[in-house]
């Protein structure tokens, strides 16, 4: 656990992280896009609500985080008699985190090391939870970008008159066609989309290829470290339950909502194909109908946030994660017994 903690700590560090910041803040973020107007405007304020109501929840779930986490030790040091004046001797001090300090023993400090550990406990769920809501954040935002692109197409005009076509003889069909003026029109807003497609695509793979090492490493400490989490929980008792139990459910929580929150990035993607079909393309002249052609056939790729390229990350990699996970632990368990 501490490498993938150590791994969020650094990623700020680095290079890169400052550029794809500047650029989420001041390109891709949809508040950029407020003075087109329409459906930027609709899907902005509609995905600023949703951010804006997503970090205030954050805040009551970086409190239980830490509180979860230093209630055990306390707890236990509580009731074995450890504040107690003078201190019973034998007793096992228990700590939230176990620190090596220069100049003096922790059990020696018992107070002053409690609130050290309640601060640095505190600091580490800042750190890890504000990063993650960043990655989120940016999420939402492809999310709304998506949900922009698809208004556009779904916005294409019909064409304004019915066009007589000639058939054989005096067969003559009534058909919607577009006119010269119109399909120049139709072009310039199929090129629009393209180009949005195509910006939206980059910007994925952009955090795909960053955070993909991160995502990596968290996926490594959930494969390695939920069976042992199990396995602890497994004993039922009262100690190993206040030990292990909150951060197990706070581990798969952070594992179930990044999952959620990533596949809809995908089921989102996939949905555009639909709407790039239902396009008027049978309304357009040859030059149209191939942009919308190549158009379909790029859009066939689904935008999935990758864990470094490989595996994406969604509800089927959590949910291989997980059943892994329990196969582990129902070994260990067996080995145990």
């Amino acid at each position: 656990m501490e490498l993938t903690e150590h791994a969020r700590v650094v990623y700020p560090n680095l290079k890169y992280y400052g550029v794809i910041f500047r650029r989420f803040i001041k390109e891709f973020h949809l508040g950029n896009f407020m003075q087109c107007g329409g459906n930027y405007k609709k899907v902005a304020d509609r995905m600023n609500k949703i951010s804006n109501y997503y970090t205030l929840l954050m805040v009551p779930i970086i409190w239980l985080g830490v509180i979860l986490f230093n209630l055990s030790p306390l707890l236990t040091n509580v009731t074995s008699g450890a504040f107690q004046n003078p201190r019973p001797k034998n007793i096992t001090l228990r700590f939230s985190v176990y620190y090596e300090y220069p100049g003096f023993k922790p059990e020696e400090n018992f107070i002053l090391v409690t609130i050290l550990n309640l601060y640095f406990s505190y600091g580490c769920t800042v750190v890890v939870c504000t990063l993650d809501l960043l990655l989120i954040l940016m999420c939402f935002q492809i999310v709304g970008h998506q949900l922009v692109l698809q208004a556009n197409l779904d916005g294409f005009p019909k064409p304004r008159k019915l066009s007589v076509l000639q058939l054989t003889g005096e067969v003559k069909v009534m058909v919607e066609k577009y006119s010269i003026e119109e399909n120049t029109h139709i072009h310039c807003m199929l090129r629009e989309n393209v180009l949005h497609h195509r910006y939206i695509v980059c910007f994925v793979d952009d955090i795909s290829s960053f955070f993909g090492p991160m995502m990596g490493l968290v996926y490594f400490f959930d494969v390695t470290g939920f069976c042992l989490l199990f396995l602890e929980c497994s004993q039922l008792n009262t100690e190993s339950l206040a030990r292990f139990g909150p951060l197990t459910i706070i581990a798969v929580s952070q594992l179930i909502e990044i999952s959620i929150i990533f596949e809809i990035v995908g089921s989102m993607s996939e949905k555009l194909r639909d709407n790039v079909y239902n396009l008027p393309w049978q309304c357009m002249d040859m030059k149209n109908q191939m942009t919308v052609l190549i158009f379909l056939n790029r859009i066939q790729r689904t935008m999935h946030i990758t864990c470094m390229e490989v595996m994406p990350v969604g509800v089927q990699s959590m949910a291989s994660i997980l059943k892994t996970c329990f196969s582990y632990f129902t070994i260990l368990q067996s080995m145990n017994t």
